[in-house]
């Protein structure tokens, strides 16, 4: 069954709406709503406040809003702890009690069954010998003695060929200029840009004014790319993400709960105001 929280986001992202702007319409914090589409429901005030919260962002994104509460009241029925099971009871009886009385039957069966018993004697060693004569039959290698044996039968090792080193062409003119002036040119103007998630966090980016990502990064999770200009980027739990310029980690962006929008370039990053993408 897909999460609430799931639903209520896949609506608000059809309907082109931010978490600001259900925040704008629903009153209510743009961490709460980040906490519903999570399904970390238990960080909420209680029940009243979660059925309340949900009606109102079900009614923001154009959803049923008893069908969302009756589905939410499903969820959480299934989320229920499960009573552990009763532990097995165990015997106070002795082991050696246990051990003598088994004893005594056997001793008595043995007395009661002599005859039985000679003839599953005289079974079980004629199945031993017969087991010897197999096992003896078999002759187990040395399997280091049999690789030397081989070396020592095999012919001349034949030496190895050298490997060949390819050619390598001189460089051209052009190339030879741009070393020499340290410019670069090509793929070798571009950034990357990561954000690596310690905690559970909603991130937007938008590289270049043309390529649009959107996930929901699970700890340990990584979203990353390179981009030739500008990065606009919204940060759902700026506690949560650790941000990397070129590979290298920035200061924190915020504390847990907190929405960031971020200006990003070669040069460096600023916190601004929300970002229209």
């Amino acid at each position: 069954m897909t999460m609430v929280g799931e639903t209520l986001r896949q609506a608000r992202i059809a309907s082109n709406l931010t978490i600001e702007q259900v925040a704008e319409v629903t009153k209510i914090r743009p961490s709460a709503l980040m906490l519903i589409e999570f399904g970390e429901y238990d960080q909420l005030p209680g029940d009243f406040f979660l059925s309340s919260f949900v009606r109102q962002y079900a009614n923001a994104v154009g959803l049923d809003a008893e069908e969302t509460l009756a589905a939410l009241r499903a969820e959480l029925s299934q989320t229920e702890a499960v009573p552990a099971l009763p532990r097995p009871q165990t015997t106070s009886q002795p082991i050696k009690s246990l051990v003598g009385k088994a004893r005594s039957r056997l001793g008595d069966s043995v007395r009661q069954n002599a005859g039985i018993l000679g003839t599953v004697a005289l079974a079980a060693a004629l199945i031993a010998a017969g087991l010897a004569w197999l096992l003896g039959s078999y002759q187990v290698s040395d399997p280091i003695q049999a690789s030397a044996g081989t070396v020592q039968d095999s012919p001349a090792a034949v030496e190895p060929t050298p490997p060949v080193t390819p050619a390598v062409p001189p460089p051209s003119p052009g190339a030879a200029a741009d070393s020499a002036t340290g410019t670069s040119t090509g793929p070798g103007t571009s950034f990357s840009v990561a954000f690596v998630a310690k905690g559970q966090s909603w991130v937007r980016t938008l590289a270049d004014g043309t390529t649009e990502r959107e996930s929901t990064l699970r700890p340990g999770e990584r979203l990353a790319f390179r981009a030739d200009s500008l990065v606009q980027a919204t940060v759902g739990n700026a506690g949560g993400i650790v941000f990397e310029l070129d590979g290298r980690v920035q200061e924190a962006l915020g504390e847990a709960g907190q929405v960031r929008h971020l200006r990003i370039t070669k040069d460096g990053w600023t916190i601004t105001r929300a970002s229209e993408f």
